[in-house]
């Protein structure tokens, strides 16, 4: 091992002093000193440097415990000589690599303790809108529910309110009189029903269609057990029919309006539909003639 090294280190004695680089000064068993310069220019102004077995040894055990972190290369002083480049090397021990990791976890408990903080505020603000959306909203003594006024899942009459029922079948009865059949083919639905069939519209329609056609659960006027969807026996198809010509000329008479009128989508959020009333009592006749929308009636718009 040692006469390797004697040769490794003539070698370099004989490359230095050949590349105009160094000098050789002293040689013997043990130890080589060698003068090294950055240029040729630069010979008298620079200090000599030893370098030894052990020293070479000991450099050689250094390198392959640490681990190498970064590198920079410094310009010549001499701006007269010709330019050369002396790479230098920091190393990180393993105890400077500790201490790095800890604070670098320290940093990212940091973040994750601010970003739950920020999570736990936007779940209290959503927690606070919700309960304004679905707290009730009445007007005149009428009750709101729409794409921006909804009620809770707890409001739950089990089914159309006794008022509504009993003026549904005195409509029904007043049609059959003048030979038009009109029958209940969907009131009450709870905020579970709602539910169910909304997420089905999604997957058959789409998000942005399922909301244009079916209210999200507790926006749907017939959780409120006071909207019913008429149908006609004489028609599978309700709109334009003899059967929702008499029921929007004589709604207003039961207590009844058609709640989404023929050219208020803007207003109401759907879009026409012929069969579907909604029970406001003695208000529907005014509202009815006013032309106008609930919406538009209670300057909900």
């Amino acid at each position: 091992m040692k006469n390797i090294t004697k040769i490794l280190v003539v070698a370099l004695m004989v490359t230095t002093c050949f590349s105009g680089c160094g000098t050789l000064k002293n040689f013997d068993n043990n130890s080589a000193e060698i003068e090294i310069f950055d240029d040729v220019s630069m010979a008298n102004d620079t200090e000599s440097s030893t370098v030894s077995e052990d020293e070479i040894s000991s450099k050689e055990e250094f390198s392959s415990k640490e681990e190498f972190s970064s590198k920079e290369e410094i310009p010549s002083k001499n701006d007269t000589a010709k330019e050369s480049k002396i790479t230098y090397y920091t190393y990180i021990t393993e105890s400077q690599d500790n201490q790095y990791s800890e604070e670098n976890q320290q940093d990212a408990q940091n973040d994750d303790d601010e970003q739950e903080f920020y999570y736990e505020e936007q779940e209290e603000q959503e927690e606070e809108e919700d309960m304004e959306e679905y707290q009730y909203h009445y007007v005149d003594g009428v009750l709101i529910v729409n794409k921006t006024y909804g009620i809770p899942k707890e409001y739950d009459p089990q089914g159309l309110i006794p008022e509504c029922a009993e003026a549904f079948e005195q409509m029904v009865s007043a049609a059959a009189e003048a030979g038009i059949s009109i029958y209940d083919n969907s009131d009450y639905r709870s905020y579970a029903e709602q539910e169910e069939l909304y997420y089905e519209y999604i997957n058959i329609y789409g998000q942005e269609w399922a909301d244009q056609l079916c209210a999200k659960p507790g926006h749907s006027e017939h959780q409120t057990g006071m909207a019913i969807d008429c149908a006609t026996w004489d028609s599978g198809y309700f709109p334009g029919t003899p059967a929702a010509e008499w029921l929007e000329a004589h709604c207003s008479e039961y207590g009844f309006i058609i709640r989404y009128p023929y050219g208020k989508e803007w207003a109401t959020g759907y879009g026409y539909e012929a069969w579907h009333i909604r029970y406001v009592g003695d208000l529907a006749q005014d509202i009815t003639d006013s032309g106008l929308s609930l919406e538009e009636y209670f300057g909900l718009v």
